[in-house]
């Protein structure tokens, strides 16, 4: 089934001030789950496996899931780097990105983030990420450092 774009962002947005969880998003099924403190490196003492929520690549996978009518497990349930490089992300250049593209940080060797695009709101371009510990899925103003475009095909 092809990606609903407006679907995959209303499902991306509706899950805003849900809480950031590292490991979170990662379940059997795509949606909120707890988080795991296996490979944490964020601020100690890691409150993961004590809390439901999302992160970047569960969020991701999520919305993905959500706005292909439930048929695409974006990287089977895998890390941003699972995600980056399963067989129905194309990697497109950034003069082609469109709302509902992926946008994975940094080079292919070392992918750390994954956000969803949602284009352009009020004249700014935008973004909606789980992006870190402490921080619940929000949207904010797209940031551009080295990163690789991608649209789930």
């Amino acid at each position: 089934m092809p990606v609903d774009v407006n679907k995959t962002i209303a499902a991306a947005r509706a899950q805003k001030g849900t809480p950031y969880s590292w490991g979170g998003g990662h379940g059997s099924k795509p949606g909120k789950s707890l988080g795991t403190c296996k490979w944490y490196s964020g601020p100690h003492p890691c409150k993961a496996d004590k809390t439901v929520g999302f992160d970047c690549s569960g969020l991701v996978r999520y919305a993905v899931y959500v706005g292909t009518g439930n048929t695409v497990d974006l990287g089977k349930g895998g890390n941003t780097t699972s995600q980056y490089n399963d067989s129905r992300v194309q990697h497109i250049t950034a003069a082609n990105r469109r709302a509902g593209d992926l946008i994975f940080y940094e080079s292919p060797s070392n992918i750390y983030h994954v956000a969803l695009f949602i284009g352009t709101v009020n004249g700014k371009e935008m973004m909606i990420e789980a992006q870190k510990t402490n921080v619940p899925v929000h949207e904010v103003p797209l940031r551009l450092t080295k990163g690789i475009w991608a649209r789930v095909k």
